[in-house]
């Protein structure tokens, strides 16, 4: 995993130009390392709890809760440096909002799907949905630099 990362990383950074690009070019980029961010986030979130000690008891809420807030600021922090990286001057406090909504973005349809097919996949969607509200709200209004 940790080389998937440092690849990710050194290809985002060996394709930004000497030029900044357009922010509808940084899209995609911000929406992979968005994405590869939340779900590390929901990892780290989630095994917090278990590195500190706490009680099985009060494990799955802290685990939840560090697992949600782990989501989107993963999400946020891999839209905005990699669009930064690519010279992308986005709306931070809008990418951290729309992140946080994201969760709620994510949670319907796997809710859906858990409910009438009977299939869990809430921990696909809910980063998923954390990423692209990110994406989404770090680039209204972004300009290059």
């Amino acid at each position: 995993m940790r080389k998937l990362l440092v690849l990710l990383l050194v290809l985002v950074i060996g394709s930004t130009p000497l030029a900044a690009r357009p922010p509808e070019e940084a899209v995609l980029p911000e929406a992979v390392v968005g994405t590869l961010g939340s779900f590390t986030g929901l990892y780290v979130g989630w095994v917090i709890p278990h590195w500190l000690g706490v009680p099985s008891a009060e494990n799955q809420t802290w685990g939840r809760l560090g697992a949600a807030t782990g989501m989107f600021l993963g999400a946020d922090a891999g839209v905005a440096v990699t669009g930064s990286l690519l010279g992308v001057d986005g709306n931070l406090r809008l990418c951290i909002v729309c992140g946080i909504l994201g969760i709620l973005a994510g949670f319907a349809p796997a809710a859906l799907l858990a409910e009438f097919a009977g299939v869990e996949l809430d921990m696909v969607f809910i980063p998923l949905g954390s990423a692209l509200c990110s994406v989404w709200g770090f680039n209204m209004g972004a300009t290059s630099r």
